[in-house]
């Protein structure tokens, strides 16, 4: 193989990887606060929980999860993976600000 296309081949993947992660999806980081996260990110589609000592919560978003203990990120990950995620048909105040969200059945 010659320099010409090694060096081509290089390019070629540098180039791909730059692509795929320019289309990537932002995720909020490990450890910021609720506050924070609805702030960067907007109010969440549903809200899950408190469930549990400490507690977790769930924000689910279109294209990704965030689950919560207590008030700070713990993990957040694609959506296509939270099998738990389901609609609900169910509408109840949120009672930091009174706003209505849909909550699980």
């Amino acid at each position: 193989m010659n320099v010409d296309r090694i060096k081509l081949a290089i390019l070629l993947i540098i180039t791909l990887a730059v692509g795929f992660q320019a289309g990537a999806i932002q995720y909020p980081d490990r450890g910021i606060s609720k506050v924070d996260v609805e702030s960067q990110f907007g109010q969440p589609e549903m809200i899950e929980g408190p469930v549990g000592k400490p507690p977790i919560t769930r924000w689910l978003y279109p294209e990704f999860t965030v689950v919560f203990e207590y008030d700070l990120v713990l993990h957040a990950f694609p959506r296509q993976y939270d099998l738990e995620a389901r609609p609900t048909s169910t509408i109840a105040p949120r009672p930091e600000t009174g706003d209505q969200l849909s909550l699980p059945q």
